[in-house]
């Protein structure tokens, strides 16, 4: 949305991505690497299909915006209407489970830092919100699992066409 001040912009991504832990946790006991889209040379996918929670990557564009414990996303090229957008790809430290609240924090930091160089602008200023898909306590114990998923969102209004990276928007 446009027209938010850094402070108000700044609760609504807490709370966008607070939401985001939630609808995104990550993977079950399994470890979904598989990946049915077509890619071209590059990496972009140019027919969609599922893909995996572990074989995400940047620049995917997915279909659904799911909730609760997900194992795959319907992935299609991002000409294509979809909610998602994946924008970065981190691992959280080794350890034991830090708690919920501390995977969330470390993974809105986290996406809000590397924000600006996939969009091409401050996350202040830019039309796009974001969230973000996190392990389980079971997915870091069983199959360490460590990695976050940050995805752009638009506003509610409806599904994006085209793609954020380097829009500048």
């Amino acid at each position: 949305m446009f027209g938010l001040d850094s402070e108000k912009r700044s609760s609504a991504t807490w709370k966008l991505a607070l939401v985001g832990g939630v609808f995104a946790l990550t993977a079950c006991q399994e470890v979904n690497t598989a990946d049915e889209t077509v890619r071209d040379d590059a990496g972009n996918i140019v027919e969609e299909g599922d893909v995996g929670v572990f074989a995400m990557q940047v620049g995917d564009c997915y279909a659904d915006d799911a909730t609760g414990l997900i194992e795959s996303l319907p992935a299609v090229p991002c000409a294509e209407p979809h909610d998602l957008e994946v924008f970065a790809l981190f691992e959280l430290p080794a350890g034991p489970y830090p708690g919920g609240d501390a995977v969330d924090a470390a993974a809105n930091d986290g996406c809000l830092e590397r924000f600006p160089g996939y969009v091409g602008t401050e996350y202040a200023d830019s039309v796009y919100y974001f969230s973000f898909l996190s392990p389980t306590e079971d997915g870091w114990n069983a199959i360490d699992d460590r990695e976050i998923v940050c995805v752009l969102t638009t506003d509610a209004s409806g599904p994006d066409t085209g793609t954020g990276r380097n829009s500048g928007i």
